[in-house]
């Protein structure tokens, strides 16, 4: 899955990308990555990142701007839904 067809992004928070950072306790953009089975190496390659440099960001939650907005993009998601992400208010139902 990348861009919409209308060549827009992405700009809310799939369920299925909380679960995965809820139940699997995965980094937000670790699980974005999985939910659109993008490998780390092509996802590293599409943003013009190295690999190595790639795994670094997409375990760590201080991420650089520049290189987060080159992710946001080549993911085809909004960079704010790479950021932050609060259970409570995004999917309140998640937890019945």
């Amino acid at each position: 899955m990348e861009n919409q067809p209308d060549g827009n992004y992405i700009t809310h928070l799939p369920r299925e990308v909380t679960k995965l950072v809820i139940r699997g306790n995965l980094p937000l953009l670790k699980a974005w990555r999985i939910y659109l089975g993008i490998s780390l190496r092509d996802a590293a390659e599409k943003s013009g990142l190295d690999a190595d440099f790639f795994s670094v960001m997409e375990n760590n939650e201080n991420m650089f701007s520049e290189e987060l907005k080159k992710i946001a993009q080549a993911l085809g998601v909004n960079v704010d839904l790479l950021v932050d992400i609060d259970p409570i208010k995004d999917q309140p139902d998640i937890y019945c």
